[in-house]
């Protein structure tokens, strides 16, 4: 968080902020620590799209409900495919069914700009 206390940001204001790359969701609650040190050092637009990517696997209904009440307001799943002997080739640690069921949680949470990843 050092480095986002120290980003030159005075005078901006963010309107979209992103976090992915990775599966930044394996930091659970701590999303909203980080998210609010985002809000402690640069103005956050009151209609920002605040984005999580999340991989299926590591997430739940009560993190759901934590990072959008904390804030996030739109969420990526990297399902990447919805063949199960693909998404073990692929090295995934969910299924199928974990990422569809990951949507139902994710509308349940609140959230109604989801996305799905998938490759083809």
């Amino acid at each position: 968080m050092r480095a986002i206390r120290t980003a030159p940001l005075d005078g901006r204001e963010a309107v979209t902020i992103y976090f992915g790359g990775g599966t930044p969701s394996i930091l659970g609650a701590g999303l909203i620590e980080i998210l609010d040190c985002i809000r402690s050092v640069v103005a956050v637009s009151p209609d920002a799209e605040i984005t999580l990517e999340a991989n299926p696997g590591t997430i739940d209904a009560p993190l759901l409900a934590q990072i959008r009440q904390g804030g996030f307001n739109r969420i990526s799943f990297g399902l990447q495919s919805g063949n199960d002997d693909h998404l073990k080739q692929m090295g995934r640690i969910h299924t199928a069914q974990q990422g569809a069921d990951a949507v139902a949680m994710a509308k349940n949470a609140g959230f109604d700009n989801i996305s799905v990843d998938i490759m083809i």
